[in-house]
């Protein structure tokens, strides 16, 4: 069990999706400019694959999805088994996802990127 400030729960993992609007025409172009996303970031934190920062970073365990090939919403989720709580949780590239476009730092025009929403799935 489980005890969080708002509720009582048994379980204790959780995914964390990033649902994304994007400029970007299909699946493709919008999985290559957030791999574009990936590299900056770990060129920005001086990522080495194998350091010690990768479960914090989150960089090796996310998936991209599009539910309809139609629309421009794509997802990006990350699971952890054991969800204790969100800012030790959320993986960094997802933080850094948010806080750059809280801020207003055109991820459109570097990535494609129009709104984020974040859901969290327990």
């Amino acid at each position: 069990m489980k005890i969080k400030i708002s509720h009582v729960t048994n379980s204790s993992s959780a995914s964390f999706i990033l649902v994304i609007k994007s400029t970007t025409k299909n699946f493709e172009e919008f999985s290559n400019s957030f791999n574009r996303f990936i590299e900056n970031f770990r060129e920005n934190y001086r990522y080495v694959e194998g350091s010690c920062g990768v479960d914090y970073l989150g960089l090796n365990d996310f998936t991209i999805s599009q539910d309809n090939p139609k629309s421009n919403t794509f997802e990006i989720s990350y699971w952890t088994s054991m969800f204790n709580d969100l800012l030790t949780d959320l993986p960094g590239f997802m933080k850094e996802l948010i806080i750059q476009h809280s801020v207003g730092n055109h991820l459109e025009d570097k990535y494609g990127i129009k709104s984020i929403k974040l859901r969290i799935d327990e």
